[in-house]
């Protein structure tokens, strides 16, 4: 678990490892989609907007190399991104169809 200070007292994400594959479930760190790519746009529950503002963009950092596999707890549709920096340091998502779960995989 890594700390999200900002959001709600007590708040973490929440680092999934297994074997080369890394997935961050993020909670209400990123609330919504729209936040990765605007970081400063919060949520009116925050309880500490700048520090919450702050966690997001140490998140976004450490996601940006595009293969962590970012969960979010409330996005409607797609619920999994990777995220990555281009050459000119703006953000860009992905949606990595090739890291989903696949049942068959276990048979």
């Amino acid at each position: 678990m890594a700390p999200f200070p900002g959001h709600t007292p007590g708040h973490a994400c929440i680092r999934i490892t297994s074997r080369e594959q890394v997935a961050l479930i993020v909670g209400d760190a990123l609330h919504h989609p729209v936040q990765i790519m605007h970081p400063e746009w919060g949520n009116p529950i925050e309880t500490k907007a700048d520090q919450a503002h702050q966690s997001r963009i140490g998140i976004l950092k450490e996601v940006s190399d595009g293969r962590t596999l970012v969960l979010g707890a409330h996005w409607a549709g797609v619920t999994g991104l990777l995220i990555g920096t281009d050459l000119d340091g703006g953000r860009y998502c992905q949606i990595p169809e090739d890291r989903w779960f696949d049942p068959s995989d276990l048979q």
